[in-house]
C-alpha cells in the first residue's frame, strides 16, 4: 500500500469511518485471472475454436481486454481462418495450411 493511500485511509478513520471493508462500487465487478479461470478459458478455446474473446468476457463475466491478454499474451494463441490457432506455427506450416484451406475452396478471410 502506498504512503498515500495509508494517509487516505487514517483520514477516514479520524472522520469516524469503522468498517476496513472497501465500500461497495458500480460497474463490473473484477475477476482475477487464477490459473484455474486461465485453464477454463484454455480449454474452452480448445472445444470450440471459432469463440470469439466477446464470448469468452460474457461466459467469465471478464472484461474484453482481460480476456485478449489472456488468449494473446498468456497462451500465445491467434485467430487463423476464425480459428484460435497456437502461434507456435512455423511459416511453412502457416502455408501447408493455407494450401491445404485453397484446395478445399476454403477461405480464411
Amino acid at each position: 500500500m502506498s504512503q498515500e493511500r495509508m494517509y487516505e485511509w487514517v483520514e477516514r478513520f479520524q472522520n469516524g469511518r469503522q468498517n476496513v471493508s472497501d465500500e461497495h462500487r458500480r460497474g463490473r465487478p473484477v475477476r482475477v485471472a487464477t490459473e484455474t479461470v486461465k485453464q477454463q478459458i484454455e480449454q474452452r478455446i480448445r472445444d470450440y475454436r471459432r469463440v470469439t474473446i466477446d464470448e469468452i468476457a460474457i461466459e467469465f463475466n471478464m472484461s474484453h481486454g482481460s480476456v485478449y491478454n489472456i488468449v494473446h499474451n498468456d497462451f500465445g494463441y491467434r485467430k487463423v481462418c476464425s480459428r484460435w490457432v497456437p502461434r507456435q506455427l512455423s511459416e511453412d506450416h502457416q502455408r501447408a495450411a493455407d494450401d491445404l484451406s485453397g484446395a478445399f475452396g476454403l477461405s480464411c478471410s
